[in-house]
């Protein structure tokens, strides 16, 4: 089993906050048998620091199908179809972070995965959310038969690597709950999502983030763009 995350592009923002998910997904409990892996396209800043979280790394060549805006190495992600040598693995976007162990994943099935997401419950349905936590089971013949389109083809104008998982598996994707892919907007008064599980549940916002998994800084609220005094 493996936690993984994809570094595009030798990013020093992407790395160090592949970092801190690593080093929260390890605070929350790890089980045992359980690696931590970066998949990189480009270089990774820092190395050693990987190195030394034990974090393991593994350069991947980028994909034929490019995104578009802040999305144009998103396709890198689905790379992580290719760890063969993992039976599930559990990604997540470095912009999204852990509060909570989400290694009741690893047992969502006794069957074959081939790509499980969480219901983008802020969109028109039906639509699921690729910025994790989303669970794949490497596998030969998924690959072949889905994944290497995008990897090995141009998939056209999308925006993004969730336009494609969204047309593609429609029909076949296991959908979690929205829940899982909580933004940040829940918090944030000026955001279309804001208070929306905190009606769902009719509780408070104090409520809602202790229940929370994991937490998605969604648009211009990222970790790394804010300063202690704007946090």
């Amino acid at each position: 089993y493996a936690y993984v995350w994809y570094s595009a592009n030798s990013s020093s923002d992407i790395a160090c906050a592949i970092l801190v998910a690593a080093a929260s997904v390890q605070q929350n409990g790890l089980r045992p048998d359980t690696d931590l892996v970066a998949i990189w396209n480009r270089g990774v800043p820092g190395m050693e620091r990987f190195q030394k979280m034990g974090i393991k790394l593994i350069q991947v060549k980028d994909p034929v199908s490019k995104g578009k805006f802040q999305w144009t190495y998103s396709f890198v992600k689905l790379r992580a179809a290719e760890l063969f040598q993992y039976q599930r693995i559990i990604y997540f976007d470095v912009d999204a972070f852990p509060l909570a162990s989400m290694d009741n994943l690893f047992e969502i099935a006794p069957f074959p995965v081939e790509l499980a997401a969480p219901r983008a419950y802020w969109l028109k349905q039906p639509l699921v959310q690729s910025g994790g936590p989303m669970v794949l089971d490497p596998r030969q013949i998924f690959y072949q038969r889905d994944f290497a389109k995008p990897m090995e083809g141009s998939m056209g104008s999308l925006a993004g690597e969730m336009d494609w998982v969204n047309k593609h598996f429609i029909n076949t994707v296991f959908v979690l709950d929205g829940f899982y892919a909580l933004l940040i907007g829940e918090w944030c008064g000026v955001d279309g999502a804001y208070r929306y599980w905190q009606k769902h549940y009719e509780e408070s916002p104090e409520w809602v983030l202790r229940q929370a998994v994991l937490v998605h800084f969604i648009s211009d609220w990222k970790p790394w763009l804010l300063t202690s005094e704007a946090a």
